[in-house]
């Protein structure tokens, strides 16, 4: 399987959660051999420079506050590096000044390239009920992976990786990341299905109200995985196996020229709601999550706004999202 992450993007505000990053940051870099580069994002103080000028203060905003602002940001971020990655590892510094926070993440990494971006839940200042807000609204913008880790995240914890899936090419995409990051953290896998009581039938796994409803999604996603490992580029080199019913599923590939073994599992439960259901086995199972922000078709069912954003504001664990190839 090719290596997923050489680029890893870590915005940056300096505060503690920012610090956890980091260290997520410099381990995925070890394990792929990637580079880390930082982002300060400066926000554009548009209603400050109205009184100023107002006022007939003589303050210049473009020579007198933004240049000291970006001096102080690669102070910051040349120590941070230093600190935290290995020579190897340490990318490129970059501060921007943008009036929306998470849009200049999001614009940022695309125009870069990055292959994950890294960021602390919470900035400086924000709350401990949700997600900041900000990560909130990147999750939502980019269209490359966002891994949302909290202030208490340890990387030896990572146990157990969650991959929620209603069985489409499109939620499965997530997989990919899911194996690479089980290597880095020396985790297994558990693929969750949720068959919903009140749901509407999806092409990839069709209800069948006179059977089985979980012995028939549980044959028909291992059918599609199957396929896509088969069929699918960015599976080159992975092989699936299961050998009877009774024993784990497992992925083998090989990755720095070494060849490793995956442990995953499937598990489908029923419920009235898909992102309760992987909140509460998130919860009591899993020791992160990583999960398309789309299924199905793409847009026939929209998770963003849905099943995704919910699990990504409100479950109490690392959160990494993936936006599938092939959506806009």
């Amino acid at each position: 399987m090719d290596t997923l992450i050489k680029k890893i993007l870590v915005p940056t505000d300096f505060s503690k959660g920012s610090e956890k990053a980091y260290i997520v940051a410099a381990n995925l870099a070890k394990t792929f051999g990637a580079k880390v580069d930082f982002l300060h994002v400066i926000p554009t103080l548009k209603y400050f420079r109205e009184s100023v000028k107002m006022m007939g203060i003589p303050f210049d905003m473009d020579e007198d506050f933004y240049p000291h602002a970006q001096r102080d940001a690669k102070h910051k971020m040349e120590q941070a590096a230093q600190d935290y990655l290995k020579e190897e590892h340490r990318g490129e510094l970059h501060s921007i000044i943008e009036p929306r926070t998470a849009g200049g993440i999001a614009q940022f990494s695309e125009k870069h390239a990055h292959d994950l971006v890294v960021m602390g839940e919470r900035g400086a200042g924000e709350t401990h009920w949700l997600r900041g807000s900000t990560t909130e609204r990147l999750i939502r913008q980019a269209k490359v992976p966002v891994f949302a880790v909290d202030d208490s995240f340890q990387i030896e914890s990572i146990k157990k990786i969650l991959v929620p899936t209603d069985g489409s090419h499109y939620s499965l995409q997530a997989l990919k990341m899911a194996l690479s990051l089980a290597v880095t953290f020396e985790a297994t896998i558990e693929l969750f299905h949720v068959v919903e009581l009140y749901g509407v039938s999806w092409e990839n796994v069709p209800r069948q109200p006179d059977h089985d409803e979980e012995t028939h999604a549980r044959v028909a996603i291992l059918s599609h995985i199957s396929a896509l490992v088969e069929k699918d580029s960015g599976f080159s080199g992975v092989t699936f196996t299961k050998k009877s019913e009774s024993e784990p599923l497992s992925f083998g590939f090989s990755m720095n020229s070494d060849t490793v073994s995956v442990p995953c599992e499937l598990s489908v439960a029923r419920g009235v709601s898909a992102h309760y259901e992987i909140e509460r086995e998130a919860v009591d199972k899993a020791d992160m999550v990583v999960m398309a922000t789309h299924g199905h078709s793409g847009l026939a069912h929209l998770i963003l706004g849905s099943t995704a954003e919910k699990v990504a504001q409100y479950v109490k664990k690392p959160v990494l999202t993936v936006r599938p190839e092939g959506l806009e």
